[in-house]
């Protein structure tokens, strides 16, 4: 069994338990289960989570779950209970953090990351001394890049676009109980491609003007309330062109970095 302790004037904003590297505590004190992977306490922790200066003990365990390759990962702090299932084929685990998303406060927060199949799910749970609260769920995608706390009072969210990643920020509520979506009315994309056909670029402050087949173009935007893309050249063109167009089998712009 494992026991972290964190210290209230620790400085650190976050720290990370990786389980799937720490098999051999699960070995220690959980059992295997043929088709569902561990089950058992994985490991347990002593943090002070809701800040009024004495650590809680957060306790960590998996249990089958009814479906095949399934587990249900548990998460204790005291009575109060947050459970969720998981993908547990090839033993794997969950793994958590404890994050600090407003360094000017003493309250910190556990991410869990359940593992499902092809991406991650990232659930961010604060304590407010009785209750583990439900404060965001995430599914990351292929890249399972997990939420960033920030430690000004937002946590970072990414999520890939096709040929980009978008960034979306989210801003804690006094109370520490609520997590709202920043609105943003453009995004920063920052790829480039080649065009593959000719094309008009058009509806921004450049003139109207036509892309040759061949021509450098950056992707500079995203506009959401419109969907579209802000297009460059070299040539100084500039103007938009819609996200269906983009992403089409008739695309007029290759070599953007799909694969991611």
């Amino acid at each position: 069994m494992t026991h972290l302790l964190i210290h209230g004037g620790e400085k650190r904003a976050l720290f990370r338990i990786s389980v799937r590297t720490r098999i051999v505590i699960a070995l220690l004190v959980g059992l295997i289960t043929p088709g569902y992977g561990w089950a058992g306490e994985i490991y347990r922790l002593h943090v002070d989570m809701d800040g009024d200066g004495k650590p809680e003990t957060v306790q960590v365990l998996t249990l089958p779950a009814p479906q095949d390759w399934r587990s249900r990962v548990i998460v204790k702090v005291g009575a109060a209970t947050y459970s969720t299932e998981f993908f547990s084929i090839d033993s794997d685990l969950p793994d958590i953090q404890v994050v600090w998303i407003d360094r000017g406060r003493r309250q910190r927060q556990l991410l869990i990351d359940a593992p499902e199949a092809g991406t991650c799910t990232y659930h961010l749970l604060p304590f407010d001394g009785h209750r583990l609260i439900p404060l965001l769920k995430f599914s990351s995608g292929p890249d399972c890049k997990a939420p960033q706390a920030l430690g000004d009072g937002q946590v970072s969210v990414s999520t890939w676009q096709g040929f980009w990643s978008k960034e979306d920020r989210y801003r804690l509520s006094n109370d520490g109980k609520v997590l709202t979506q920043e609105r943003s009315s453009t995004y920063a994309v920052g790829v480039a491609g080649a065009a593959s056909r000719s094309f008009l670029l058009q509806g921004a402050e450049c003139a109207a003007s036509w892309v040759q087949p061949g021509t450098y173009v950056k992707v500079k935007l995203y506009e959401p309330d419109s969907d579209r893309y802000r297009l460059e050249t070299i040539a100084g063109g500039c103007g938009w062109i819609s996200s269906a167009d983009m992403s089409g089998m008739d695309s007029p712009i290759r070599e953007l970095p799909w694969a991611g």
